[in-house]
């Protein structure tokens, strides 16, 4: 980040008939609108690195990149989460977990309450949870026993921050 600016960076290593890359972001993780889009080279064999200073609007905590090539088949990339946030940060351990795992916020505020939702990729809260948070380090447990396997968004919700999502795995 750069005075609230993200600035999305990556590196080709050799580019066959790409047309171009569309930067996609979201505040889910489940829902993507194109933020913009680069030129690619089209056909390389060296190293080329791209850069795009992503467009803030609304809360966007995900990034990801859609490799587009000529004949318009494309891949995904990501996505990355983009938060600028110095004030709290989210994440989980351990990541992937099987059985159970904590859900760790370093927090700069204390007497925050919030809801913490596990959600699967769908969309769907797979558990909520109401959580106070103090000044320093917070830690909630989560029990996943009936969980699948696969990927899933831890989000924190509180009245006065933007909501905060990490992505979790499970095996």
């Amino acid at each position: 980040c750069n005075e609230g600016q993200t600035i999305l960076t990556w590196i080709t290593s050799s580019e066959n008939n790409s047309s171009s890359f569309d930067i996609e972001t979201s505040p889910d993780g489940s829902t993507w609108e194109t933020n913009g889009s680069i030129n690619a080279a089209g056909f390389s064999n060296e190293e080329i690195e791209y850069s795009y200073n992503i467009k803030r609007v609304g809360i966007q905590r995900f990034a990801r990149l859609k490799q587009i090539d000529n004949n318009g088949d494309f891949k995904l990339y990501g996505p990355v989460e983009i938060s600028c946030s110095q004030s709290w940060n989210l994440s989980t351990f351990p990541n992937p977990s099987q059985e159970s795992f904590n859900v760790l916020v370093r927090s700069k505020y204390s007497d925050m309450t919030g809801i913490l939702n596990l959600i699967d990729l769908s969309g769907n809260v797979i558990c909520s949870k109401n959580v106070t948070i103090q000044e320093g380090i917070n830690v909630f447990p989560i029990s996943n026993e009936k969980l699948s396997n696969g990927a899933y968004f831890v989000q924190l919700i509180t009245e006065n921050q933007d909501p905060i999502v990490f992505r979790h795995l499970v095996k």
